[in-house]
């Protein structure tokens, strides 16, 4: 078998993604085969279509969400690494002769099984679908096919691939093609016996040579066409308003306790190289044991508040902080945590009281700097990393906040 089982089972993967899931896919109906590059075109066409999209439209309300970036980032790494029937082929094109015969259903059920029959056990021959019925599942719409070639061995290669209809320029069928060495060498309308084709192109007949029986309207509509449908008709706003709902599920906080006493704390910057560290061309640029001082080699200016914006006081306190003026470039705000409930509502309003983006504190954020209470103050002198944890009155908590890590 060559590619068109591998490329029924990319046209399962990309419609599944587009329709919500094939139910019951058949993996073991899926044969191992090479997919040439005209089989695999509309395929990557069509996902860089929703990638794209996907890529121009940031969810509202997401844009000074702290890891917003690196989860777009992460998402399209998944999208890439996911196995799918697609994901790991070796591309090839196929050498000698190809015989592609396009057929539907509204050839009947005796036809289409003679037509099976005799592409039964031909590598060479390949029986081509443009669509499915409108309103179908893949799988429920490939049933008279898997029906018409029950007791077939072994089972004939059938290809739903409407790139080829539209390479080709069918409209009608049946139709059979004969592609040698990759170029087009003949055609014929009306016929669909691939020996016939095959003898006359072995007798020097190419080109486009007629009709010699009748054709009949392609019963499915093109599944490109369909699928470009549905991508044009996504609610983009509504999956972007459902992104951002699900967001605050999945967000993991840092928590810290609040600090109970004024306490001022130095962290020193130093990092220790384990191993020598060389350029590309083995130029040695520090060597193991060497201790580098980040603050040595460029001033750190800004100042980081860190605080919990579930705690009023706290709130109250940081806002007090944003009103004083320093010798900083900017102030950085981040919060250990945000009541999942209305945590874009409590964000927007922390950010006007601040007149500032609001960030979740991070992990790295909070190692380096060794944070152990909140509210701290991050700034930096000549030698080390300052840290200022301020004590606050507490205050009773906005009904429904505090809630936990999750």
């Amino acid at each position: 078998m060559r590619s068109s089982r591998r490329l029924l089972a990319a046209v399962l993967a990309l419609t599944s993604i587009l329709s919500g899931g094939v139910s019951g896919a058949d993996p073991g109906a899926i044969a191992t085969s090479n997919l040439s590059g005209v089989d695999m075109r509309w395929i990557r066409e069509t996902i860089e279509a929703i990638r794209g999209r996907a890529e121009r439209v940031p969810p509202t309300g997401l844009e000074h969400n702290p890891r917003m970036d690196s989860a777009r980032a992460q998402a399209l790494a998944v999208i890439e690494s996911v196995p799918t029937p697609f994901s790991d082929l070796d591309i090839e094109e196929h050498s000698g002769n190809e015989v592609y015969v396009f057929v539907s259903e509204s050839l009947g059920d005796a036809t289409l099984r003679d037509i099976l029959a005799r592409a039964s056990g031909r590598d060479e021959v390949t029986i081509v679908l443009r669509g499915i019925r409108d309103g179908e599942t893949i799988r429920r719409g490939l049933l008279w096919v898997r029906r018409l070639a029950e007791g077939l061995d072994p089972v004939p290669d059938v290809a739903l691939d409407p790139m080829r209809y539209r390479e080709y320029g069918v409209t009608a069928v049946p139709e059979m093609v004969l592609v040698s060495d990759g170029q087009l060498a003949a055609r014929v309308r009306g016929l669909a016996n691939p020996d016939w084709l095959i003898e006359r192109v072995a007798q020097g007949q190419t080109g486009d040579l007629g009709a010699y029986g009748a054709t009949l309207a392609i019963a499915e509509p093109d599944l490109l066409a369909v699928m470009q449908e549905r991508i044009r008709r996504i609610d983009w706003a509504e999956k972007k308003r459902k992104a951002a709902e699900r967001y605050w599920d999945h967000a993991r906080f840092e928590l810290l306790p609040a600090a109970r006493q004024t306490r001022t704390r130095r962290v020193d910057p130093t990092l220790v190289v384990t191993r020598d560290i060389a350029t590309p061309d083995g130029k040695v640029i520090a060597r193991a044991g060497e201790r580098i001082d980040p603050l040595g080699m460029k001033r750190f200016s800004l100042r980081l508040v860190i605080f919990d914006a579930t705690n009023p006081a706290q709130v109250e306190r940081v806002a007090r902080l944003a009103r004083q003026e320093g010798a900083w470039t900017r102030t950085v705000y981040m919060t250990t945590r945000l009541d999942r409930d209305d945590a874009w509502k409590r964000l927007g309003e922390i950010e006007d009281t601040l007149d500032a983006p609001l960030y979740l504190l991070t992990p790295d954020v909070r190692t380096r700097f060794e944070l152990e209470r909140v509210p701290s103050v991050v700034t930096a002198d000549e030698s080390a990393f300052v840290v200022r944890e301020l004590p606050v009155t507490e205050r009773p908590a906005r009904e429904g906040q505090g809630k936990g890590n999750g």
